[in-house]
């Protein structure tokens, strides 16, 4: 009896089986409430960058990672939200044996990595305290700021051309007023000024001149070409005959001496008759 007590005991303290995904239904959804320890949702890690994601997770967990193009939302102080806490969907149950603690960072909490493989970026809200929610519209490499209490909706689907069934988030709400970090910026004091509250604004640019401007005149009309002045005609050559070249004018040939010219009173102007 000793001895099977001795071995029973380990038994009855042994963690519960690992819950398998293809265990839970099509279609469950579950929300879980963290702290944004980094986000990365406004657009698909793809190309160069889905790479670089893969070889950093690699040697991290050294298992080899080979991602395809995803989101991910990255949480930290996790906790599960059931709708009904007394009873603990399998759902529920799943997800919290895959809720882990940084060995570097165990004042966190439990963490959680959100990962969706779909192709549509998950949809995001503000959280109103009338119990409402407003869609927040992420720009492209705008993203929720480390530190920001928020809740991520789970919901299980089966693949395409996967066999086993997958977890995506199709929606995040801020639980808030949302603030934001800007992708491409100094995220390292980005995130360490989120963590404290604050939100790095961009420098304003100069505002954009819209007063009416005064209308620009018209160009004047093309004037008329200016015709050229007329070219003189070349003074006429001496005329050639037989290779014998005239003499130029000189004006009318005076008489010679004693011929003199006959007086005739009608060709004198300076006569009046």
């Amino acid at each position: 009896m000793d001895n099977y007590n001795a071995y029973t005991q380990p038994m009855a303290n042994a963690a519960p089986p690992r819950i398998n995904l293809n265990s839970v239904p099509i279609g469950a959804t579950i929300a879980v409430r963290g702290r944004v320890a980094w986000s990365h949702i406004s657009r698909l890690y793809d190309g160069e960058e889905l790479d670089k994601e893969n070889k950093r997770r690699s040697e991290i967990t050294r298992i080899q990672s080979n991602l395809p193009p995803h989101t991910r939302l990255s949480l930290d102080h996790c906790e599960i939200m059931e709708p009904d806490p007394s009873q603990p969907s399998i759902f529920g149950q799943y997800l919290s044996q895959r809720l882990w603690v940084s060995t570097k960072h165990p004042d966190a909490g439990k963490c959680y990595d959100a990962i969706s493989k779909l192709k549509t970026p998950p949809k995001v809200y503000q959280a109103n305290p009338d119990g409402s929610a407003d869609e927040i519209i992420l720009a492209e490499g705008q993203e929720l700021a480390v530190g920001l209490d928020v809740t991520v909706f789970l919901r299980t689907y089966k693949p395409k051309v996967a066999m086993n069934n997958g977890v995506s988030f199709d929606s995040v709400v801020v639980n808030e007023p949302v603030r934001f970090f800007e992708a491409g910026g100094n995220t390292t004091i980005a995130n360490t000024l989120a963590a404290y509250g604050l939100t790095i604004n961009k420098t304003a640019e100069a505002p954009v001149n819209t007063a009416p401007q005064a209308p620009i005149p018209a160009p004047a009309p093309a004037q008329a070409p200016i015709a050229p002045a007329p070219v003189p005609a070349p003074a006429p050559m001496p005329q050639q005959n037989n290779g014998i070249v005239a003499p130029p004018y000189q004006g009318p040939i005076a008489p010679p001496p004693g011929a003199g010219i006959a007086y005739s009173p009608e060709n004198d102007p300076s006569k009046q008759y």
